[in-house]
């Protein structure tokens, strides 16, 4: 946990980088996003910006928000369901594979 409140599992690569899973409320994860695309939820919030992925004809608005949340052509959205929990997460493979890499399983 950082900062003791919110749950979060921290991957160190030695002194120069760390990557860290953390839970975050839609609200506080999108700041506001599906109302100002106009959208009903989260969900479609997500949909549409990862729908401008491999877009060349993006208005600068849709530039400045995939810049924002950090998504790139690489970037993948996954969805994980438990009971009513959904939990979407952003990924670069490349990152995963990095996280993966420097877990030991014993």
């Amino acid at each position: 946990m950082l900062a003791g409140a919110t749950p979060t599992i921290v991957f160190e690569q030695g002194d120069k980088r760390f990557d860290a899973l953390s839970y975050e409320p839609v609200d506080k994860a999108l700041s506001g996003l599906p109302a100002r695309l106009e959208l009903a939820n989260g969900r479609q919030a997500l949909d549409a910006l990862f729908s401008w992925r491999d877009s060349s004809n993006l208005m600068p608005k849709q530039q400045a928000l995939l810049q924002v949340f950090g998504i790139e052509a690489e970037t993948q959205l996954m969805q994980f369901t438990d009971g009513n929990v959904v939990a979407y997460v952003r990924l670069n493979e490349a990152d995963v594979k990095q996280w993966l890499s420097l877990l030991n399983v014993n």
